[in-house]
This record gives structure tokens, sequence and C-alpha cells, in this order.
């Protein structure tokens, strides 16, 4: 099952560094580099949010992904692939402290970010995912 609250939310930006003093400022976070992201804490050190540098102007599919908070990452994806969705990451070690994530889009291609603090529970096909 998945919650409906959102966990975690990615912005592409074109300048990531005048991003970064926007959002630290509106949000009162602290920015921290992880991958090719910039990512945002709260005030306890909690990641909610990640700055993605785009290449030289603003993209032209310019979004907000949002993840989800799933108990059970497989089964929530198995239920997206089973309802006419694709699965395009399976899941993935963010790190031992913030848990795992995974990458689904809807049946019309909008984006479905899926994450959780639980261990998988078995084998699943979904797990492994596919990339496109």
């Amino acid at each position: 099952m998945i919650n409906g609250s959102i966990t975690w939310w990615e912005i592409r930006v074109p300048d990531v560094e005048k991003a970064q003093a926007f959002y630290t400022a509106v949000f009162g976070a602290t920015a921290q580099p992880w991958d090719r992201y910039v990512m945002l804490l709260d005030a306890e050190g909690k990641p909610f949010g990640a700055l993605e540098q785009t290449q030289d102007m603003v993209p032209t599919d310019a979004y907000i992904r949002s993840y989800f908070l799933a108990e059970d990452l497989e089964a929530a994806l198995e239920t997206i692939t089973a309802a006419g969705g694709s699965v395009e990451r399976g899941r993935e070690l963010i790190s031992e402290e913030f848990g795992w994530w995974a990458l689904a889009r809807d049946p019309f291609g909008n984006w479905l970010g899926l994450c959780t603090s639980n261990a998988a529970a078995g084998p699943s096909s979904a797990e492994s995912g596919s990339r496109g």
C-alpha cells in the first residue's frame, strides 16, 4: 500500500547555486551535495528534497517529482505494473540511514517516486526494474 504523504521531491533547475540560495532561505534548510543533486535537509538533518542541475537552459520537461512512502516497496511496484504503469528503476539504496527508493511511471508517463525505510521482504520481479 502506498501512503499518500509526499516524503521527497526533486526540482530541475538551470542554476543550482541560485536555486540552493532560494530554497534554503524559503525552507530554512541546509544544503548538502549528493551525486548530481543538492540535497536539502531540515533542521534535524532529515532530507526532504533535492535540486538537480540541468544543462544551460530551463528543462522542457520541467517538473517537481514527488516521492510517496510505501511500506512494502516491491508490492507497491507490482501494484503499479498491474494497474498499467511501468517500473523505471527498481529498489535502490539511498543510504543505510535513509533507506531505499524506486521510480515508476503511470500509464500516461507521469513520474511516481516511492521510498521506504523497510528492507525488501523477499525476492520480487519488480525489484530488478527496467530503465527507460
